[in-house]
């Protein structure tokens, strides 16, 4: 069907793009091949200017408001709920008083699951086993900390919770020139990865409009 292609397509164009941008997190903050490198002293592998921190020093707080759970979703409504699961948006719920709206983008982390998520838009939080993190330090970008938190691995310990070893883990803090460098080249990414999401959303919805009616024989193609 034609909606399921563009969605598709879309989809392949946001792994593209989140590709782009983990692959130059990588080559600047892990393969520590980041601007002007060659003039930057190293001492112990870390860069002069750079700090050791934990994740845990690193982590903000983050308003809490009541977890929806999974049998609470609706098929679609006012505020998407965004959860552990492999789809982008788990479901959503018509109550906008548990809606995350504040100290946005959050960075979403799936306790179990381990899948991260960039979330930029109004949204409630999944009940089940998700953690909501944003940097202690505003100077920090937020897509620059969503790559950092993508990029460590955590131990897979089956079904076990993993943000204790998350918030264990050690990490490369550059300098905040460095980080928002980073962030002004990844923009234009993050802002075309929400678009086709959005486009993503439209299309779906389109298409589950339009397929009762071609079944039933109402609309002929």
């Amino acid at each position: 069907m034609l909606y399921d292609n563009l969605i598709e397509n879309n989809r392949r164009r946001i792994q593209l793009l989140e590709e782009s941008a983990r692959l130059l997190y990588q080559e600047w903050f892990v393969h520590l091949r980041f601007p002007g490198h060659e003039q930057v002293k190293i001492v112990d592998g870390v860069p002069d200017g750079w700090e050791i921190k934990s994740v845990r020093e690193l982590l903000g707080k983050v308003l809490k408001k009541k977890k929806v759970k999974k049998e609470e979703y609706l098929s679609e409504d006012a505020v998407p709920c965004v959860d552990q699961s492999q789809n982008f948006i788990g479901g959503y719920i018509d109550d906008e008083e548990v809606a995350i709206t504040e100290n946005l983008p959050v960075v979403v982390f799936g306790d179990h699951t381990r899948i991260v998520k960039y979330i930029d838009f109004p949204f409630a939080q999944g009940a089940d086993g998700t953690q909501l993190l944003v940097p202690s330090d505003d100077r920090i970008p937020r897509d620059f900390f969503y790559f950092m938190m993508s990029s460590i691995n955590v131990a897979n310990a089956f079904y076990a919770r993993h943000f204790k070893f998350l918030k264990a883990k050690e990490v490369l803090l550059p300098d905040i020139k460095l980080m928002t460098e980073f962030s002004a080249i990844v923009s234009d990414s993050m802002s075309q990865i929400k678009l086709l999401r959005n486009q993503n959303r439209s299309l779906a919805q389109a298409r589950d409009l339009l397929l009762p009616k071609l079944m039933s024989g109402e609309l002929t193609v």
